[in-house]
């Protein structure tokens, strides 16, 4: 029953070692309930597309259909709960030693990531984003505590690198773009001079949806202030024709933007696109443009974290077959154990590949643009973290930087 579909807690690096014998036991009964819901999940994933039905409930009159339809999703709560389920099989059966089993769960988990970045809707595209970064961290923690065999090491790697086709896919705005086109076609009146004018009642819409705080109800005076506000927006508002063209503008631009890594708009000064944008105007577009240059930047680190993990893996079949690891990552795309070298999105070269000892350092120079020589950030306490604000992201090894995965 969905009742089973509940979280386990803070997905962490913590390995199946450290749990006390009673949450195993709580585990185990909970992946037992939740068996035949992820047999589903698991033979969805392989289907070659990815559909999803957007069901409209039309008894709630709050916003317009797709703005809520694409910003309030079940089936996202109910795929999170079963990756889940996915990376704790994957753990009890490493732990058993089936690490074929292991593997598989967690591809099961990729592919189903990769069905969501392809699809029209940002939030959907986040998803499999977030959760395709944990399940990377599940397959580079069993590469590092299990012995695997080179042959295993190239299956895992081709299913990753297969699950993108050509190229690893950029962040797609184009479902905010029809969200926002929506808005306006509910929005303005369709006859008058310039296409129509905007309907008094919109920015209280949406200003109640946003400004107030997730399950508090709007008090009168915060209603009527709401009021004031929307009836002088709306009546400095321009039309909807010049409304239309000017939410088209804006969206050529971040899908031209979406294609600049962090470093490339750090060279250039990119401003942020929000300042382009006069407030009451245009205030549709300026009150529902999205976070573009955050969630670019999402998708890029998304990439590197995948490429990344390619490289991992080929430089573990590299070193099993050769009997050493390469001088650096071009010798493995000259013998053949992967396509390309993967690039740092915060500089203008590749990740930093480096010979340590026995083993080696994979990192990215961070969102602080500078090489910290393979130093993991850490957050506000000190303690490692993924991206952070300064500091190297160590992609291996893995235990290095990545205690706290986001």
């Amino acid at each position: 029953g969905i009742s089973t579909f509940r979280s386990q807690g803070r997905l962490t690096l913590q390995s199946m070692a450290q749990i006390g014998e009673n949450r195993r036991k709580d585990l185990i009964a909970w992946l037992a309930a939740n068996e035949p819901a992820w047999a589903h999940y698991e033979t969805a994933s392989r289907c070659s597309g990815y559909h999803k039905t957007y069901r409209y409930d039309r008894s709630r009159r709050i916003l317009p259909c797709l703005m809520e339809v694409t910003t309030d999703s079940p089936m996202l709560v109910h795929l999170r709960y079963l990756s889940e389920v996915g990376i704790w099989k994957s753990r009890l059966a490493a732990e058993q030693g089936h690490l074929d089993d292991a593997l598989d769960a967690c591809l099961a988990i990729a592919r189903t990531c990769a069905h969501l970045q392809t699809g029209t809707c940002l939030l959907d595209q986040l998803f499999g984003m977030a959760f395709g970064a944990m399940v990377r961290l599940e397959v580079l923690r069993i590469v590092a505590e299990h012995e695997l065999s080179a042959a295993a090491l190239g299956r895992v790697q081709t299913a990753l690198a297969q699950l993108y086709g050509v190229e690893y896919p950029s962040v797609s705005f184009e479902g905010e773009r029809l969200v926002l086109l929506d808005a306006v076609q509910h929005g303005f009146t369709e006859g008058g001079l310039g296409g129509g004018h905007m309907i008094p009642g919109q920015y209280a819409v949406i200003l109640e949806q946003t400004a107030i705080p997730q399950g508090a109800q709007a008090t009168r005076w915060t209603r009527a202030i709401f009021r004031v506000i929307d009836v002088g927006l709306s009546v400095t508002h321009v039309r909807r024709n010049k409304t239309v063209a000017r939410i088209n503008e804006l969206h050529d631009e971040i899908s031209r933007r979406s294609r600049l890594s962090p470093y490339q708009r750090h060279v250039s000064g990119t401003r942020e696109l929000v300042d382009s944008v006069c407030w009451y105007r245009y205030g549709f577009a300026f009150m529902l443009l999205p976070a573009e240059r955050r969630v670019s930047e999402l998708a890029f680190r998304s990439r590197a974290g995948h490429e990344a993990t390619l490289t991992i893996l080929a430089l573990k079949r590299y070193r099993m077959e050769k009997g050493m690891y390469p001088a650096d990552l071009k010798s493995l795309v000259d013998s053949g154990y992967l396509d390309d070298v993967p690039m740092d999105p915060y500089s203008d070269g590749p990740l930093i590949y480096r010979c340590v000892g026995d083993e080696f350092l994979l990192y990215s120079v961070g969102p602080d643009f500078v090489d910290g020589e393979g130093t993991p950030g850490v957050d506000h306490e000190g303690q490692p973290k993924t991206w952070a604000e300064h500091g190297d992201m160590v992609f291996w090894p893995p235990g290095r930087s990545l205690a706290i995965a986001d």
